[in-house]
This record gives C-alpha cells, structure tokens and sequence, in this order.
C-alpha cells in the first residue's frame, strides 16, 4: 500500500479516465449514425379512418425526433459524457492559461486544438437536434408544448394586476 501524502500520482503518463471516443472524427461518426438511424426509423401510429369497407386501422410513419438522451444511449454513452466533450474547449483554455513553461504551453496548445475539434463535433450535433426538434414541432409533427419546453424556448407573458383603493372606503359599510 501507498505511503499516506505520496506524489506517485505525478508519475502517470494520463490522468482521468479514458475518453470514450479517442478523435473527433470516431465521435462524429457515431453521432451521424444515430441521426441516419433516427431517419430510417421513423415511429408509427395507428389511426382510424373511414374507409370504402366501414374504419380501416392505417399505420402513419412519423418522424422521430432527434433527442440527446437518444443519441446517447445509440453511441453507448451518458448524456453527462457528451456534454463534457463540450466542456473540454474549456478545460483546454484553462490549462493553456495556466501553462508556465514552454513545454505546458506546447502540451496546452496540443490538447487545445484537439478540444477545439470536440467542441466543433459537440455544438454541431446540439444544434442538428434543436433545428430537427423546432421544425418539426413547426409543422405539426411533434407536440408543439414538450418540444418548446425541451428547447428551453418560453414565451413570456407579464401579468399586470391594479389594485384600486375605495375613494370612501366606509361607504359600502352601512
């Protein structure tokens, strides 16, 4: 066992786990994959409609919204990792900022550019789902109220109220 207040921690060549997705590239392509299976597999619905032999039950194929918690689950991973792949840009700055020698720097400015990739991967994939989520809700295809309060979109209404004083405030007394 481990002496107690040791730095044998220094010694290792990585910190932290290993990422999920080892390039920008691998994260990308998976990230298509779950879109192109999301397309090719649309949801279905049965509806009852008058037909030329009294109600006919018809399969409707619908559209199935793109969802974080769906791409997630298809590429094998948490929606908490996907978005520390977003935080990594960050990360990456901080570390750049605090570099004080020559080689941190060098390391920093490698790990930023790698990051700033992630970041690229990350931002487009959020912004693919909100844009199919808002057009589809658009168009009738998905419920306009779950899609807005998914997006985080509110339309702000202010309420005002006026109370009035009574000019004879004993006169309805009597």
């Amino acid at each position: 066992m481990a002496r107690k207040g040791n730095q044998n921690w220094k010694f290792r060549l990585t910190h932290g786990r290993k990422k999920e997705f080892e390039t920008p590239e691998e994260l990308s392509i998976e990230i298509q994959d779950y879109f192109d299976w999301a397309v090719e597999n649309p949801l279905t619905q049965i509806r009852h409609m008058n037909g030329k032999h009294g109600i006919e039950e018809v399969e409707v194929k619908l559209p199935r919204p793109f969802t974080l918690q769906g791409m997630a689950t298809h590429i094998g991973i948490t929606v908490q990792t996907f978005k520390n792949y977003g935080k990594l840009k960050a990360n990456a700055e901080t570390k750049l900022e605090e570099a004080t020698t020559k080689k941190q720097k060098g390391e920093a400015l490698k790990d930023l550019e790698i990051a700033n990739d992630y970041f690229v991967v990350y931002t487009h994939a959020r912004q693919i789902i909100f844009t199919q989520k808002y057009e589809g809700a658009a168009v009738g295809f998905f419920k306009e109220n779950l899609i807005v309060r998914d997006l985080g979109i509110v339309d702000k209404q202010q309420h005002e109220v006026i109370v009035e004083q009574p000019l004879f405030p004993d006169a309805h007394k009597k």
